[in-house]
């Protein structure tokens, strides 16, 4: 192989291939290897390694590797999870789902855990060293249910392994208990098998074992804990490696602005309100609905209102003097899965005016009465929802 022949490999895009970058990267990889090797044998006289490599921060390498938000469930996903979890699973599964929550743990550390690891008095589990990626130590905290799922865990079931296999007693905490290799240590391929059982289930593609050590470490930064102590419960080296866990949640950024706009949607709300007050003789007409949103740009879609919903949409449907001021923006902001879309929708139909707050309270009403969310409503209740805010006449 000449070295003349890496003056073709593309350093910029677009890539003159119809190879994805992944490929790209190892076949780029093998050839690096390769160099090594023969530099290292001294097959080449020159030192250098002719396919460089990218340092972080510093230079990019041959083939950019694109960045993207981590996933992790919101909230409505992750009570989903749990419930199937809690439902649908065993002890074991169960304590191991909720350990890997708990921990932050990867799939390789929590097949290596040991029962010797767990501190009984303060529901700690240490994690040694050598157990994990980059051999940094460190202690997980067990939440109230987790420890009283592994402790009924270890008592029942592994306890009965132990005494039919002649499994050691203080070793790893999850054993197998298939016909294949019963008493034997889980692998990580079977924590992969539970969460694809449950991704196939409940139709969460993106969930991994992975994703809960994303969710753990988000959880926490959002609870005020420092980045730093953030990174060294996730047993990481640098902050640095902690810190692509934590990018901001887009439906968290939308949720910030929306609440930055509340002001000026407050004052536009009183004054339509006043003006209905003042003119009470004016007419007024829902816009004809056509659905011109798309769901999939909102972060909680249900379509199934909630008990607690029901109760703040009434409450702001028929409060007799109408919800203003404060208490405007915090029930509003607990309904704002169903007020962001109807906003949204309603400025691509007319203007922000007078209809607004009308059509706010009727519409909230409905949803209460039906126990559904308004995308979800066939054309029967929507002409029933039409013909009742207009006095029986559908508009054209």
């Amino acid at each position: 192989m000449h070295d003349e022949a890496l003056e073709s490999l593309p350093t910029e895009r677009p890539l003159p291939t119809s190879l994805v970058r992944s490929s790209l990267r190892r076949r780029i990889s093998t050839l690096r290897s390769f160099y090594r090797w023969a530099i290292r044998l001294r097959h080449r006289r020159d030192s250098i390694n002719p396919v460089r490599e990218g340092v972080h921060g510093q230079e990019r390498g041959l083939i950019s590797v694109p960045q993207s938000i981590p996933w992790i469930p919101d909230e409505r996903k992750w009570k989903a999870i749990l419930k199937y979890v809690l439902t649908k699973l065993s002890v074991r599964d169960q304590t191991i789902v909720l350990l890997a929550h708990d921990g932050a743990l990867r799939r390789e550390e929590i097949v290596r855990l040991r029962v010797d690891d767990i501190d009984q008095q303060t529901h700690t589990i240490a994690i040694r060293a050598e157990i994990t990626k980059n051999h940094m130590p460190g202690i997980i905290v067990l939440s109230h249910p987790t420890w009283t799922r592994l402790h009924e865990y270890i008592a029942e079931d592994r306890a009965a392994l132990v005494l039919a296999y002649g499994t050691e007693a203080n070793g790893p905490i999850f054993l197998s208990d298939s016909h294949r290799n019963p008493g034997q240590p889980l692998t990580k391929w079977t924590i992969k098998d539970i969460f694809d059982r449950i991704s196939s289930d409940l139709h969460i593609p993106q969930l991994t074992p992975h994703k809960m050590r994303h969710l753990m470490l988000t959880e926490l930064k959002r609870s005020g804990m420092d980045l730093l102590d953030v990174s060294r419960y996730a047993r990481h080296r640098r902050i640095a490696s902690t810190e692509i866990y934590l990018h901001t949640d887009l439906s968290d950024l939308a949720r910030q602005i929306n609440n930055a706009h509340r002001h000026i949607e407050i004052l536009l709300m009183r004054i339509e309100e006043e003006d209905m007050t003042t003119n009470p003789n004016v007419s007024h007409v829902v816009p004809v609905w056509h659905m011109p949103i798309a769901l999939e740009n909102y972060p909680d879609s249900d379509p199934y209102v909630t008990d607690e919903e029901a109760a703040l949409l009434i409450f702001y449907a028929t409060e007799t003097n109408g919800v203003t001021g404060g208490l405007a923006v915090v029930t509003l902001a607990k309904l704002e899965r169903f007020d962001q879309p109807f906003r949204d929708a309603l400025r691509l139909h007319t203007k922000y005016d007078r209809v607004t707050a009308i059509s706010r309270r009727h519409l909230f009403k409905h949803m209460a009465q039906t126990r559904t969310a308004f995308w979800s409503w066939s054309s029967d209740i929507w002409n029933k929802v039409i013909q009742t805010t207009t006095g029986g006449k559908t508009p054209q």
